[in-house]
């Protein structure tokens, strides 16, 4: 930018002898807008859970925290017998040989 160009900005416009008291960013009005939010009206918690959690709901909580341990290990284990299976695919493409994987379902006869 041309530092001879007039600015919009008045108080980079005024003579030295004229300049506004302050900091010029801080502007005229900037100790005038300390306003704060309007306060938003406080809500009070949720009250606890009254009565007793019947047996059932026991059980049922902790079959499914249980199923869920013992079938985390599956996803790791398909993806594991996933790349044996093309490995030995492409074994035995190399050497020349048909290779049906031993875990598929045929759809087409």
């Amino acid at each position: 930018m041309d530092q001879n160009a007039p600015s919009n900005n008045p108080a980079e416009n005024t003579p030295p002898s004229q300049e506004p008291q302050g900091s010029p960013q801080e502007g005229p009005s900037s100790s005038q807008n300390t306003q704060t939010p309007p306060e938003s009206p406080l809500t009070s918690p949720p009250p606890p859970p009254s009565g007793t959690v019947s047996q059932d709901d026991k059980n049922l909580g902790l079959l499914c925290h249980l199923l869920g341990l013992l079938t985390s290990f599956l996803g790791p284990l398909i993806m594991i017998a996933n790349l044996v299976f093309c490995i030995m695919g492409c074994v035995a493409a190399g050497q020349g040989r048909a290779y049906r994987y031993p875990v598929s379902i045929r759809l087409i006869k």
